[in-house]
């Protein structure tokens, strides 16, 4: 059976010798293509991790509150918890205080701590990092429901960013992320299509 139908296969094959070199070269370049494709989504989701590895939310707290203060408290509670929902590996929360950050401002414009440690207007921070794409849309969701107790605008902290500002920020480039995403699994299902056809 299997003889029979190789014999038909070379038989058609060199029937039309031009048509089967042409669909074999065709095949050829798009499974070369299609393997170039997911070459580069490989690439693309290392970038992505690369870039999701370096992007932090800093939590400027109110005077008000500090890290022994409940809200506080509970907001890293629920931060920590989000591991549960989506990933295995737990969001980075650091707590510093207003010294702290002084002294990170120091070694970084040792100029401007002369002018800020006269009064150290600085705030007590929260700092959010190794954050999962995944994960963005718990986080803020649990940080919105304690706005009240981080810094306002009209608190005279303006050289600070907000945390509304940072997260729509990190959602643009999420946004450009997945549509970069979308678009590649897109190309590679009109190669995959493509072949099939021809195939048929």
């Amino acid at each position: 059976m299997l003889t029979r139908i190789a014999k038909y296969s070379v038989k058609n094959i060199l029937r039309n010798k031009f048509l089967s070199f042409s669909s074999v070269l065709v095949l050829t370049l798009l499974m070369f293509f299609i393997n170039i494709l997911v070459i580069l989504h490989d690439v693309s989701f290392n970038l992505i991790d690369s870039i999701n590895s370096k992007l932090s939310i800093s939590l400027y707290l109110d005077e008000k509150y500090d890290k022994n203060t409940t809200e506080v408290i509970k907001l890293e509670e629920d931060i920590k918890n989000i591991w549960e929902l989506d990933t295995d590996e737990w969001i980075w929360v650091e707590y510093k205080t207003k010294e702290q950050i002084l002294k990170e401002i120091w070694e970084r414009e040792p100029g401007l701590v002369k002018i800020l440690e006269r009064s150290n207007p600085l705030p007590n921070t929260i700092v959010l990092s190794n954050i999962k794409l995944s994960q963005y849309a718990d986080l803020n969701r649990i940080i919105e429901n304690k706005l009240y107790i981080f810094s306002k605008d009209d608190d005279n902290i303006e050289y600070f960013a907000n945390y509304n500002s940072q997260y729509n920020k990190i959602k643009s480039i999420i946004n450009i992320l997945d549509i970069l995403q979308f678009g590649l699994y897109v190309i590679i299902a009109i190669f995959v299509i493509s072949i099939s056809i021809i195939i048929y």
